[in-house]
């Protein structure tokens, strides 16, 4: 693998599947907004990634002699709504559509959610809120209630860039089809204590809401496979991954393409850098291929690849490209 770059940069309008680091946070007159602790540190964190789990494991240290109460917040990174490109949403909940639970010292807590949406940065929560629109695009009832929705406010929802019109015809006559178009923001948050002078163990686990294609890019359809370019960068593409993408492209092997990410820089909110980072990458199938950037990686059985970094500093975030062999 090459340099560590965990970076994460928005490509050819890929809708990315997205988490991130605990941080530390405070309700302000729009929302949750983070703030710094320069009281508590990250001791440990443990991240497990693959195309059905994620799991992390914390361990946060109080290095005051008081109890700290604060708000920890998790954010789900913005969930982007493209009518060109798939998210498979792992659960069929409009509220915690990634069945994500949390547990402070094994025991298991309800957190809340905030979830906001927004058109080119601009909040536009309370103009599907008042019309009683789910705020998850990819819910089943969103389409067809904005069908439902009057000549008029089809045509401001337009205007406001929430919405694509087209007029299709599916062999049954011309008819309209209405595509959501707005980002959808979600944070994960709870109220917890951090004792006096010891350590906590923090854990998360939820299903990956991970982008997909069908098949697979252009880039990887030829066996003329770059290693350059801004997609080979995003991953860090090697030859050794394009000789393998070759390979199958060659034998006739079907794969399908999927892609998610995880925010580390929210990790900088702690006193301090990150005492041990630990990362394991399961591409699920041997068979399967996976690439992403690290530095020091080693694979640790068939479908796993880890690295542990000491005294981390999370400068930028992790993308993880999988490409698996199709089942059909």
């Amino acid at each position: 693998m090459k340099r560590l770059v965990l970076g994460f940069v928005a490509l050819l309008a890929f809708s990315s599947a997205l988490s991130a680091n605990d941080t530390v946070a405070e309700i302000g007159a729009g929302g949750l907004e983070y703030v710094r602790s320069d009281k508590i540190s990250m001791v440990r964190e443990d991240l497990y990634i693959s195309m059905d789990e994620v799991r992390v494991d914390y361990v946060f240290r109080n290095h005051s002699e008081e109890n700290i109460v604060a708000l920890v917040a998790f954010p789900m990174p913005d969930l982007e709504a493209d009518p060109f490109n798939y998210i498979a949403v792992p659960v069929e909940n409009n509220y915690n559509f990634v069945g994500f639970s949390v547990s402070i010292d094994g025991v298991e807590i309800s957190p809340k959610l905030q979830r906001r949406i927004s058109v080119a940065g601009v909040d536009m929560t309370n103009e599907l809120a008042s019309r009683g629109i789910p705020l998850l695009h990819t819910a089943f009832e969103v389409s067809k209630m904005l069908e439902s929705l009057g000549e008029r406010t089809l045509s401001r929802f337009e205007q406001l860039g929430l919405i694509q019109i087209d007029i299709v015809d599916f062999g049954k006559g011309e008819e309209l089809q209405i595509s959501p178009l707005w980002t959808l923001h979600s944070t994960f948050y709870w109220e917890m204590k951090f004792p006096a002078g010891r350590e906590i163990n923090v854990s998360h686990t939820y299903k990956p809401a991970v982008g997909a294609t069908a098949g697979m890019m252009p880039f990887f359809q030829s066996a003329d496979v770059s290693v350059s370019g801004e997609l080979a960068d995003k991953y860090c593409i090697d030859e050794g991954f394009a000789r393998a993408v070759r390979g199958r492209i060659e034998a006739g092997v079907q794969m399908e393409m999927s892609w998610l990410s995880y925010i580390l820089v929210t990790g900088q909110n702690w006193r301090g850098n990150i005492g041990t980072f630990h990362l394991t990458v399961d591409k699920g199938r041997p068979e399967n291929l996976v690439s992403f950037c690290g530095e020091g990686v080693s694979k640790t059985g068939p479908t796993t690849f880890e690295l542990t970094i000491e005294d981390f500093y999370p400068e930028q975030n992790l993308d993880v490209l999988f490409l698996k062999v199709s089942e059909y």
